[in-house]
């Protein structure tokens, strides 16, 4: 199983998707601005236990950061009960809690909870309507939540206190029944997008129209920039491919972590044929790989460079950055770390890129070549305008931080 994934707090996720006119008209919510005063956030009370059963750090990947960098929430256990904080504020004792989402104006927190044999979302402290099964909420651009439900042998997406659509569940021919992904929006916050099916077939659903069949259709949906297509992963017959819009591209064994270019011209994703391992930019492959494995595929803001995090079996992990050319360099290669954590971010003039990483314990960011001061854990990266120094989310023993480093 490879090391190398896209860590939880981390604000990049798939979702189900629902056209949202109805509930959002035209309204868009500012975004906060985000802090670039370094703070102690919260201290984890020692009363609270940060580790799993089996001594695996709970808290570590269960922490959220708000949009603007003042706020956040975690999970964390009391006993046999799970709870989610707030800031300083505990809730009550729970069977299972989700990790929390914030608003995209900071001022909200919603995850999902099972009680009693039941499930259900919490808004603050506004309990949703109970389903046997809920998936991850995400907020709408206008402060609504959104996300899947079942009840029965159907299944719904939910935005507000609105249920939208029943489909029977996402799941290959054959296997047992599961609903595998939450919701994404596109750019301008009118449409959502989500995996559904009917029978034994699964498809894409965007706004209220429903794609192409496949036997098999999977995440991550991806919006473009201006969000008038989607591309997502489907396969048929055990071939697998990358379908944009309504075209479907070459077949392959395996393709995942699809990511539009900025101009949305392009899609670029990891793909495997046989043995052999490529990057997929449009219609053109970079040579064969052989043992690495590809994963958290990002373009530069100026459409030039590609960035991925590369791991050699299980002996290491590096950040490979590349020219987006016909000839595909081999790039610049990164040191080797026992993890990277995704997702890589760019600067805003796509001269620099950053970073979470841990080598012999200890987390830390790396913006270009340089490393910064260790922690136990990191968290989302964001660039000053002017690409002179980041923010980011940090844990050091109980103590959670709003880091500032002028690299």
């Amino acid at each position: 199983m490879r090391k190398l994934f896209v860590q939880a707090g981390y604000v990049l996720v798939a979702l189900l998707t629902v056209y949202l006119c109805v509930w959002c008209g035209d309204e868009e919510t500012e975004k906060p601005k985000v802090s670039f005063e370094e703070k102690l956030l919260t201290t984890i009370p020692e009363d609270l236990n940060m580790m799993y059963e089996d001594g695996a750090i709970y808290t570590a990947v269960r922490i959220r950061f708000s949009p603007d960098g003042k706020q956040v929430a975690y999970n964390a256990r009391n006993g046999n009960k799970h709870l989610v904080i707030v800031g300083d504020k505990k809730s009550e004792g729970l069977d299972v809690a989700g990790a929390p989402v914030f608003s995209p104006d900071s001022k909200q927190v919603a995850y999902e909870v099972r009680n009693g044999g039941k499930e259900f979302v919490l808004v603050g402290d506004k309990k949703g309507e109970e389903f046997d099964a809920v998936g991850p909420p995400v907020f709408t651009p206008d402060g609504k939540v959104a996300y899947w439900a079942v009840k029965g042998n159907k299944s719904f997406v939910v935005v507000g206190d609105k249920k939208v659509k029943s489909f029977d569940f996402v799941h290959p021919p054959g296997t047992t029944p599961v609903l595998i992904n939450p919701v994404i929006f596109s750019p301008d916050g009118k449409q959502i997008a989500y995996c559904a099916s009917k029978g034994d077939k699964g498809f894409v659903v965007v706004g209220d129209k429903n794609g192409e069949e496949f036997d098999w259709v999977f995440p991550p949906i991806v919006f473009s920039p201006d969000g008038k297509q989607v591309a997502y992963g489907a396969k048929i017959k055990g071939r697998c491919f990358v379908v944009v819009g309504d075209k479907k591209g070459e077949e392959f064994n395996t393709v995942s972590d699809i990511v539009f270019s900025p101009d949305g011209n392009q899609v670029a994703y990891a793909a495997t044929q046989g043995m052999e391992k490529f990057i997929v930019v449009g219609d053109k492959k970079t040579p064969a790989f052989g043992s690495l494995y590809v994963s958290g595929i990002v373009f530069s803001p100026d459409d030039k460079q590609i960035a991925y995090c590369g791991c050699d079996g299980a002996k290491y992990e590096f950040v490979v950055v590349m020219g987006k050319t016909a000839e595909y360099p081999n790039g610049k290669k990164s040191e080797d770390f026992d993890v990277v954590f995704s997702p890589i971010v760019f600067s805003p003039d796509s001269k620099q890129i950053a970073y979470g990483a841990k080598k012999k314990g200890k987390s830390f960011v790396v913006v270009g070549d340089k490393k910064g001061e260790e922690f136990d854990m990191v968290y989302p990266i964001v660039f000053s305008p002017d690409g002179k120094k980041i923010v980011f989310g940090a844990l050091n023993g109980r103590e959670i931080w709003w880091k500032v480093w002028n690299y």
